[in-house]
Parts: structure tokens; C-alpha cells; sequence
């Protein structure tokens, strides 16, 4: 869940630093903000922990 507040902190100083650059004239960077943003706000977040289990073959003595 703390991953979770930091995810989003960053999302909101990529939209904070993009309409900061928009302002400025540099329209490339202010995209790539939003698109950043964007980014890390769509991504999916699976909550759920998985176990992985491996069968190995026993070894021939």
C-alpha cells in the first residue's frame, strides 16, 4: 500500500512538472509529463500476491 501513495505522489509531480513546461513553451517535455503521468496512473496494480511452485524431478542415485 506505501508503494501505492508513491506511485501517485510521482504521477502528480509528472502533471505538476508537464503544465509547468506547457506554460513555458517546451511542448515536448510538457507531453512526455502527461504521457508519464498517464502512464503510471492506467498501469495496472495487482494487489494480490502469487505462489510459484516448481516440481522438480528427483535425482537418479
Amino acid at each position: 500500500m506505501d508503494w501505492m501513495v508513491a506511485l501517485l505522489a510521482a504521477a502528480l509531480y509528472c502533471f505538476i512538472r508537464a503544465f509547468a513546461d506547457i506554460r513555458r513553451r517546451k511542448y515536448g517535455w510538457g507531453g512526455a509529463g502527461i504521457a508519464a503521468g498517464l502512464a503510471m496512473l492506467l498501469a495496472p496494480a495487482d494487489s494480490q500476491t502469487r505462489t510459484v511452485t516448481v516440481h522438480l524431478p528427483a535425482p537418479k542415485q
